[in-house]
């Protein structure tokens, strides 16, 4: 279970480096927030278009719910607050 204060990666099978980084800035018995910091822009091709760098600051770097009832198998430990 994740905490507040956490460093979190998500990832995806294909890939050794994480796609995103974040930080998890609230928690309570049934979700907590990750606000993520980071993407990976060659994954996310923020570099290949002017759009998707804005659509990736937009829609990759904001805050996200997750449940801890779910299993997230994508998301992993960085770092422990």
């Amino acid at each position: 279970m994740f905490k507040v204060g956490d460093l979190v990666a998500k990832r995806v099978p294909h890939l050794k480096e994480p796609v995103k980084i974040g930080i998890v800035t609230e928690s309570n018995n049934e979700a907590f927030y990750v606000n993520w910091t980071y993407v990976d822009k060659e994954y996310f091709m923020t570099n290949t278009n002017s759009i998707f760098a804005e659509l990736n600051n937009y829609y990759l770097l904001g805050t996200q719910l997750y449940s801890h009832n779910r299993e997230h198998p994508f998301l992993s430990l960085l770092n422990s607050s």
